[in-house]
């Protein structure tokens, strides 16, 4: 059964035996933002450095996109050029923790000029940085952002 974008909150599927958790592959496949998420969290269980929780960015599925990012009902970002691209970043929480977060990341041509818009995708929390970076290293291989 699919987890639907954005109400996903990790969760290993069995916590006691992460041998039963989906092997990694990587994302070439995928195309929707939810299929990502959930290969991402079972990725994530089975290497046993599980985040607090790992959620679509806007999972309140609002419609202003610029603002909260992008929607469940999106494809997952087109990138692989230079003005169109995912961007991970590992940054201290609010309160207490790590967030690890991607990020999409545009050029807005608007007649001679432009502008950049970045959007977040996907939010994850840990409460150690050791345990943010190990996390960011293993997305960043899974997206094929190294």
């Amino acid at each position: 059964m699919a987890v639907p974008y954005a109400d996903f909150r990790f969760s290993c599927p069995n916590f006691s035996n992460h041998r039963s958790c989906m092997p990694a592959r990587r994302l070439i496949l995928l195309e929707k933002p939810s299929a990502r998420l959930n290969h991402i969290a079972r990725t994530l269980c089975q290497s046993e450095i599980e985040p607090e929780w790992i959620v679509a960015a806007n999972f309140i599925n609002d419609p202003n996109e610029d603002c909260y990012g992008l929607s469940a009902s999106r494809d997952w970002p087109d990138s692989g050029t230079a003005r169109r691209r995912l961007a991970l970043s590992v940054a201290r929480g609010s309160s207490e923790g790590w967030i690890i977060q991607i990020d999409f990341v545009q050029f807005v041509a608007l007649g001679e000029a432009g502008h950049w818009k970045s959007q977040p995708v996907l939010r994850s929390k840990t409460l150690s940085r050791t345990q943010a970076w190990a996390i960011a290293a293993v997305v960043s291989r899974m997206l094929d952002l190294d």
